[in-house]
């Protein structure tokens, strides 16, 4: 057999916090309770339940936009209604920077092709996964939109380009616009989840799930 080296380990801690919240019934809520059936009543708690599922959802979602940029910093409620900062450092996401950029007087798709290649390369290298997938930002979205609409008027054009709901289709590369938005829930900040000029290369395949069970299901 070969020997197998262990390379270097670095292991952090941290407390992995839970999205808590709920919604308080007042005196006059229960008394208008009492005049519904059994019915009515399951029907307006499942629509509570179904409000608090949607929230911790939408933070779920936030809190995975933030840790796109490498950190997340999100905000903890504290007893008392004084708020804590909760921060996780992943380390700084892998950048692509092209010689030139989609905006240039010269740029092509052609090049364009080949920044999206480079990138998919970047990501599948670096041992994230080998399914990439694009996100755009709006202003680049419209920027190769423009792009892609000039060279389809080209007779001459030999890559295939295609505009449709999925996005903007080159070659195989589909290009998706990313313009959903988070609030912050302290500062009201409203932040795209991928930049208006940028745009984002993911693996869709990579190992990144986290699971939490109880104590004692740990040797199901």
């Amino acid at each position: 057999s070969l020997p197998v080296s262990g390379g270097v380990l670095s292991l952090d801690d941290y407390e992995p916090f839970e999205v808590a919240n709920h919604q308080c019934f007042t005196a006059a809520d229960m008394n208008r309770r009492r005049h519904l059936d059994e019915q009515s009543i399951e029907a307006r708690l499942a629509g509570v339940d179904d409000n608090l599922r949607r929230i911790c959802r939408v933070t779920t979602e936030a809190i995975a936009s933030v840790a796109l940029t490498g950190t997340v910093s999100w905000p903890v409620a504290l007893e008392g209604g004084k708020m804590e900062t909760y921060q996780v450092q992943f380390g700084n996401p892998l950048a692509f920077v092209p010689a030139k950029l989609w905006d240039a007087a010269d740029i092509n798709v052609r090049q364009v092709f080949d920044h999206l290649q480079e990138m998919e390369t970047l990501v599948q290298e670096s041992g994230y996964g080998g399914n990439v997938e694009f996100w755009a930002g709006k202003t680049a979205y419209n920027v190769l939109l423009g792009l892609v609409e000039v060279y389809g008027e080209n007779p001459k054009a030999k890559l295939r380009v295609e505009v449709s709901s999925r996005g903007i289709s080159i070659g195989e590369f589909v290009i998706q616009k990313m313009t959903e938005t988070y609030v912050h829930p302290q500062t009201g900040a409203v932040t795209p989840k991928v930049a208006a000029n940028k745009v984002m290369a993911f693996a869709t395949d990579a190992v990144h799930t986290l699971f939490y069970c109880a104590l004692d299901d740990l040797d199901a």
